[in-house]
């Protein structure tokens, strides 16, 4: 596409007139939907007042009777005005579903015509944009400045973001961890009470060592956790774990003293982790923070750029 001083003015109308299009089709295509609706309710009215009229045009016993006393040819009057007054509103509300068929084919004709408009903005504003660079324009130094912050802003957002996800996942081990060593505290407590048979004890073990992988897991992932905040020179001197907590499964609660010791241990390691667990969910929500204060800086830049473009 060659730069026409015209083109960026044109595409952005088209794509104004596009956007609005959309919202006048939502709202018709509501519209339609409660006319269907009606139309539902009125077909289920006008059958059975259709009902009424022929029930009162058979003889029976009622309508003899009504004969006789002269009420039911205005019995029958009134049945088929009922009927008349129902087939006028259900007639009615499918013209009125046919004019907005139509309203909506000739929207979404429109619409059609309109489908490429952002794509050809965008090379109008982007042809624009390497015209006033080439050209040296007098806001062309502005541009490439704003572009350098813009840059830097979003590299910072992928840091965070990166340092953000690493901290989640710090967060779900601890999750993992918890549960396990709430179930490694409730078989510390019935050793101790001497209720363990041994298949047991095997069970005990098994769930003392998934603790152990967990605790690995933890040291690894607060690792890359202090990693990724160190490349965002964010402070996290206060996040540590004691290397006490490994060796949770190095005590199988062979006597009565180990038992409290091994509950001791798990306990102490709840505390840690549930600490570990707060601390590092205050820094994400720190980060969440941050993160919103740069979009919004990008943002504000992204507009400041765009005026300039426009107004060149």
């Amino acid at each position: 596409m060659e730069y026409n001083k015209d083109d960026l003015a044109f595409y952005q109308n088209q794509v104004s007139r596009k956007n609005k299009l959309n919202v006048i089709l939502r709202e018709k295509k509501e519209q339609r939907k409660q006319i269907h609706e009606n139309i539902d309710y009125l077909s289920g009215v006008l059958y059975k007042e259709r009902k009424d009229v022929e029930r009162m045009e058979k003889l029976s016993l009622a309508s003899v009777f009504f004969s006789v006393i002269g009420k039911k040819d205005e019995k029958l009057n009134k049945e088929i005005q009922e009927q008349i007054a129902a087939e006028l509103k259900y007639n009615v509300a499918k013209q009125e579903l046919a004019s907005i068929e139509e309203e909506i084919s000739l929207l979404n004709g429109e619409a059609y015509s309109l489908r490429n408009a952002s794509k050809l903005c965008k090379e109008a504003y982007d042809v624009k944009v390497q015209y006033i660079k080439d050209n040296n324009l007098s806001c062309a130094s502005q541009l490439v400045a704003l572009e350098s912050k813009m840059v830097y802003f979003q590299s910072e957002q992928i840091e965070i973001k990166q340092a953000i996800d690493a901290g989640r996942n710090v967060l779900c081990i601890i999750e993992r961890l918890k549960d396990v060593l709430n179930e490694a505290n409730q078989w510390a407590t019935l050793d101790t009470l001497g209720l363990f048979d041994n298949l047991s004890w095997y069970e005990k073990r098994e769930n003392l060592e998934a603790a152990e992988d967990y605790i690995s897991d933890l040291y690894k992932g607060l690792r890359k956790f202090k990693t990724e905040l160190k490349d965002i020179h964010m402070d996290y001197t206060h996040i540590d774990i004691s290397n006490e907590l490994s060796g949770c499964g190095d005590l199988i609660f062979d006597n009565l003293i180990l038992d409290m010791l091994s509950s001791f241990k798990i306990n102490k390691t709840r505390k840690e982790i549930k600490k570990v667990y707060s601390q590092v969910l205050e820094i994400i929500n720190g980060l969440k923070t941050n993160a919103k204060n740069l979009a919004d800086k990008n943002e504000e830049l992204r507009c400041q750029y765009e005026k300039l473009v426009y107004s060149a």
